[in-house]
């Protein structure tokens, strides 16, 4: 019986309190709330009960009586929306984005597919040996038209020597400063100053009139070796330690293709 009676003494408290909430409102839809609990005509020992059942929630409620009130039912409808419009968690571990290539928990990639393009493991790597493979170019060019150089810059033994030993002295220094630029800036920005930075001297090459000029260039351009910094980087960033090896390996290999593929096509091109 005296259950009975306290649910009773509830409903009715709650209903009175949003009958009078419904009568506070303005005439343009504005609420005027009450100045105390004997106005709204609910008891002041039922508004601790009245909050505990908000706050209690479906999960957790006060009474059995709480759950059948409007509110815990309006609180419980509120929560599950909130449940459903709240994007599920990744468990611990997971790869945070979806890649084509199958990667591990630090989105590096588990496999190395070399004929695809895929953003952006595979991507990586083909830029990374090509911009490698580009500076190994012009950086031998010049050797690969030594006998047309010696003649027109009339340069002797020694003056090939030292442009040769410029040469690496340049691309020496070069990484040094490269592998700061890369743990600074990443090997995107690093991998374009390398580029752009050197290609004016490449082009002025074209330019140069006698052996001091020759050997100036040669060592400008060298800079642009330090690419091997950003490509091992790249590799070691974008792969698995499963196979973090095969892909520095490949892509440091290809880029040395560059000084074979000078030998054969400046003289065409001189020719040509």
């Amino acid at each position: 019986m005296a259950g009975e009676r306290a649910h009773r003494m509830r409903k009715g408290s709650v209903q009175a309190c949003c009958c009078a909430a419904s009568q506070a409102r303005g005439p343009r839809g504005t609420f005027t709330p009450p100045v105390n609990s004997q106005a709204m005509g609910c008891r002041e020992s039922h508004v601790p009960l009245m909050l505990a059942a908000f706050a209690a929630g479906p999960h957790q409620p006060t009474t059995a009586a709480a759950d059948a009130t409007p509110a815990a039912t309006t609180v419980k409808m509120l929560r599950l929306t909130l449940e459903r419009a709240s994007p599920p968690r990744l468990p611990t571990g997971a790869p945070s984005q979806t890649y084509i290539l199958p990667v591990d928990a630090e989105n590096k990639a588990c496999s190395l597919r070399l004929w695809s393009f895929a953003r952006p493991h595979m991507r990586a790597f083909h830029t990374s040996w090509l911009a490698f493979f580009l500076t190994f170019l012009v950086t031998f060019a010049p050797a690969a038209l030594l006998p047309v150089l010696r003649d027109d810059l009339d340069l002797t033994n020694t003056d090939i020597g030292n442009a040769g030993i410029a040469s690496v002295c340049g691309a020496i220094g070069a990484r040094l400063v490269m592998g700061t630029l890369v743990d600074l800036f990443g090997p995107r920005y690093a991998a374009a100053s390398a580029l752009l930075g050197t290609a004016p001297f490449t082009f002025s090459m074209a330019l140069i009139q006698n052996a001091a000029g020759f050997l100036t260039m040669r060592m400008l351009v060298g800079l642009s070796l330090s690419m091997f910094v950003v490509n091992q980087y790249w590799m070691t960033q974008m792969f698995n330690t499963t196979l973090v090896g095969r892909a520095n390996a490949l892509a440091a290999g290809w880029g040395n293709t560059g000084a074979g593929a000078t030998l054969l096509l400046m003289p065409l091109l001189y020719e040509g």
